[in-house]
C-alpha cells in the first residue's frame, strides 16, 4: 500500500532529526517522515565524529531548536577552544605555547551552569545520547520516525516515491541525510571531491582527561582558575597533524588524532596499538594517560574533503549535512554546516508549502553558493597548513585570526538571522569580496611566516579573553540587529579584522 507524507527524511543522525524538529516547529501541520535503517535507540557509545558544538551550531540548537535547558542538563558547556602548540618532544604541557580562554568574570559555581561572561554559549554532546534524545523529541513534536527501515529504492520525480522493506512512500519533499553514503549524492553524481585529504583515527575513553594534571608547572596552573581547562574542546597541535580531546558528560572523553597523509601514513594510525605507538613518539603524556583508560570505541577513516554541486533543488530534494559536505574537524564546521543547510532547506520548504516558487528557486541557487563557498573557505584555512601546524609561532597567529573572523562575520550573521537571507547578502556583496580579500592575503603571510620561523615559543601563551580585536568581535554579536545596523556592524568587524591583520605578528613579539 502506497502511503502519502509531506517529507521524507531519509537518516536520523544529527543532521536528520535536528531537521526534522526545525520543520515541525516551523511548519506545524507538515507531515515529516524520517527514515532510519539503524534500530532505535542507538549504542550511546557510538563511532561519529561531532562532539564539539562551536557558536553557530550551539546557537542553531539552542534557540532555533529550542534546546537551551536540554543542554545544561544533558552535555557539558565548554569554555571554548583551546590549543596547544608543539614545544620539543612535548613531554611537559606546561612549556607548550597555549591560546586560549583563561579568564572569565566569575567562576561557574556549578558544572552544567554557563560560564558568566560568555553572552554565546557552546557545547560538548555525547553524540550517542543527542541522536536518541532527538528522536523522541521529534517524535513528541509530531514527526513520525521509523528505524530499522532501510531505503530500497528512491525514484525522483513529482512526488518522489521511496520502498522500504515495510512500505511504500510517496513524498513532496526529500531530503537526503545520510551522511557519507549520501544515497542522493550518489545517484545523481554530485558528490564533487577536493584536494584537502586527511586520515583521522578517533576514539573513546573511559575516563576524564585534564591536562593539569601533566605538569606540576606553577605558571601554567596559575594562568588560569583549577579545574577549567579540561572543560574546553582541546587541541594538540604537532608538525602535520592535530589532536582533539572532548570530555563528555557521561565522564568518558573523546579523542581524535587527524593527519596529513603524507607526513603521516593511514597504516601507523589504523588500530589501537599502533595508534599509541605513534603518540608516544610525538605526544607521550596523552599516549600514557590513555594506554591507563579503557577504550570504549575505534574507528579509523581516510578522507577527501568534498561538496556537492546541487545540495538544493527546485525539484523538490535537498541534502543536508555530510551527505552534501565534508572537510575537516579542525575548528568543528561539522554542526554549522547543519545548520545553516537546515536553515535554507526549512526555507525552502516553507517558500514552496506557500506557493512562492520564485522564493524556492532563488534560495536554492542562494544556498548553492552560500554552502559551497563556506566549504572553500574552510578548505582555504586547512589546505596546505597541515606542514606548518609545527610551528608555534605561526599557529598560534593563524589559530587567532581564524577565530577572529569566524566570530566576525559567520556568527554575527548567523546570530542575527541573515546568514541564510539572499536578500541580505545582495548588499554586502562588497564586503563579502573585501572579507575574501583579506583572507587571501592572510594565508599568502602565514605561508611566508612559516617558511622563515626559526625562534622558541616555550611558555608563551595567548589569553583569548584579553585579545580585543578578538573579543571585540565576539561582543559584536551580542544584541540583535535589523538589516542596516548589521551591515554597518560587518564593515565596523572587517576594519577591525584588517588592523589586527596589519598588527598580528604583536601576539607573539
Amino acid at each position: 500500500m502506497m502511503r502519502q507524507t509531506d517529507v521524507v527524511i531519509v537518516g536520523a543522525g544529527l543532521a536528520g532529526m535536528t531537521l526534522a524538529l526545525q520543520l515541525r516547529r516551523t511548519l506545524p501541520t507538515l507531515n515529516v517522515t524520517v527514515l532510519d535503517r539503524r534500530k532505535h535507540p542507538a549504542p550511546e557509545t557510538t563511532f561519529k565524529i561531532g562532539e564539539s558544538m562551536v557558536e553557530v551550531s550551539s546557537w542553531y540548537l539552542r534557540e532555533e531548536l529550542g534546546l537551551r535547558n536540554y543542554l545544561l542538563e544533558s552535555h557539558l558547556p565548554k569554555f571554548g577552544l583551546r590549543f596547544f602548540m608543539t614545544d620539543g618532544d612535548n613531554r611537559d604541557i606546561g612549556r607548550r605555547p597555549e591560546f586560549g580562554l583563561l579568564n572569565i568574570p566569575d567562576r561557574p559555581k556549578l558544572p552544567h551552569e554557563a560560564f558568566p561572561g560568555l553572552h554565546l554559549p557552546t557545547y560538548n554532546v555525547d553524540r550517542g545520547r543527542l541522536e536518541n534524545d532527538l528522536v523522541e523529541r521529534c517524535r513528541e513534536a509530531g514527526a513520525e520516525v521509523l528505524d530499522g527501515c532501510k531505503v530500497e529504492t528512491l525514484n525522483l520525480g513529482n512526488p518522489h516515491e521511496l520502498e522500504t522493506p515495510r512500505s511504500k512512500l510517496r513524498a513532496r519533499w526529500v531530503i537526503d541525510a545520510t551522511g557519507r553514503a549520501g544515497i542522493l549524492a550518489h545517484q545523481l553524481k554530485l558528490r564533487q571531491y577536493e584536494g584537502h585529504q586527511i586520515n583521522a583515527a578517533w576514539f573513546r575513553l573511559g575516563g576524564r582527561i585534564n591536562t593539569d594534571q601533566w605538569t606540576k608547572n606553577e605558571t601554567y596552573h596559575n594562568r588560569t582558575f583549577p579545574d577549567l581547562r579540561w572543560r574546553s574542546t582541546n587541541h594538540l597541535m604537532g608538525p602535520g597533524y592535530w589532536i582533539w580531546l572532548i570530555p563528555l558528560q557521561n565522564g568518558s572523553t573523546s579523542v581524535g588524532i587527524v593527519a596529513d597523509p603524507n607526513r603521516h601514513p593511514l597504516d601507523r594510525i589504523n588500530r589501537f596499538e599502533r595508534a599509541l605507538t605513534w603518540l608516544r613518539e610525538r605526544e607521550p603524556q596523552l599516549a600514557e594517560v590513555a594506554a591507563s583508560l579503557e577504550r570504549l570505541d575505534f574507528r579509523v577513516l581516510k578522507v577527501q574533503a568534498y561538496l556537492c554541486r546541487r545540495p538544493l533543488s527546485v525539484d523538490r530534494w535537498a541534502l543536508c549535512g555530510e551527505s552534501g559536505f565534508f572537510v575537516d574537524a579542525l575548528y568543528s564546521p561539522g554542526g554549522d554546516f547543519i545548520a545553516v543547510g537546515n536553515t535554507l532547506t526549512t526555507q525552502m520548504i516553507a517558500a514552496d508549502y506557500a506557493g512562492d516558487r520564485l522564493r524556492v528557486a532563488t534560495l536554492a541557487k542562494f544556498g548553492e553558493q552560500l554552502l559551497n563557498g563556506m566549504l572553500q573557505h574552510y578548505i582555504g584555512l586547512y589546505h596546505g597548513s597541515y606542514q606548518f601546524m609545527g610551528k608555534p609561532g605561526v599557529m598560534l597567529q593563524k589559530v587567532a585570526w581564524d577565530i577572529a573572523v569566524y566570530f566576525a562575520y559567520n556568527v554575527l550573521l548567523f546570530c542575527n538571522g541573515r546568514l541564510c537571507d539572499p536578500e541580505f547578502h545582495r548588499t554586502i556583496r562588497q564586503e563579502n569580496a573585501r572579507l575574501e580579500s583579506l583572507q587571501q592575503l592572510m594565508r599568502y603571510r602565514f605561508k611566508a611566516r612559516a617558511a622563515v620561523e626559526n625562534g622558541s615559543y616555550t611558555g608563551r601563551f595567548i589569553d583569548q579573553t584579553y585579545v580585543e580585536p578578538i573579543m571585540s568581535l565576539y561582543r559584536s554579536s551580542n544584541g540583535r540587529l535589523d538589516a542596516d545596523a548589521l551591515k554597518a556592524r560587518l564593515g565596523e568587524n572587517l576594519k577591525i579584522l584588517e588592523r589586527f591583520g596589519n598588527n598580528i605578528e604583536e601576539l607573539v613579539a
